[in-house]
């Protein structure tokens, strides 16, 4: 889940990019928008029924960032591609489980929501690139 806030140190060198720098002002406009969305401390859900409505929020949030970002007109830095990809795929992840939310069991949507929900590899990709802001 791209969307998390956590903090992950860089792996990149030097300064950052003028596109990692223009997406993290980007990420942190949306990451007000989530406090709007799910409230400062949000509760994580625990049954399948409140799995949906969390990721049903969260794709508004995720499809957002992700038109927001390939919209920036900068110049990409290496591994900007990998890390949009990967956000994209995340997006495809969401889709599929919560299109799946009655489709399968509870045990195989609950298995489902916390692969997609522990999935980091887009946050360590935006965060290798200086994208801090949108890991």
């Amino acid at each position: 889940m791209f969307a998390t806030c956590v903090a992950f140190t860089s792996a990149a060198a030097g300064a950052t990019s003028p596109w990692a720098t223009k997406a993290n002002t980007v990420c942190a406009a949306w990451s007000k928008k989530a406090v709007a969305i799910f409230g400062a401390k949000p509760k994580q859900p625990t049954t399948p029924k409140q799995m949906l409505a969390f990721m049903l929020k969260s794709r508004k949030i995720e499809t957002g960032i992700l038109a927001d970002l390939r919209r920036i007109s900068l110049p990409r830095p290496p591994g900007a591609a990998k890390a949009l990809t990967l956000a994209a795929a995340d997006v495809r992840e969401l889709n599929m489980v919560t299109g799946n939310y009655g489709a399968v069991s509870n045990a195989e949507f609950k298995r489902d929501y916390l692969a997609w929900s522990n999935d980091n590899r887009a946050n360590l990709a935006f965060a290798a690139i200086g994208a801090r802001g949108c890991a």
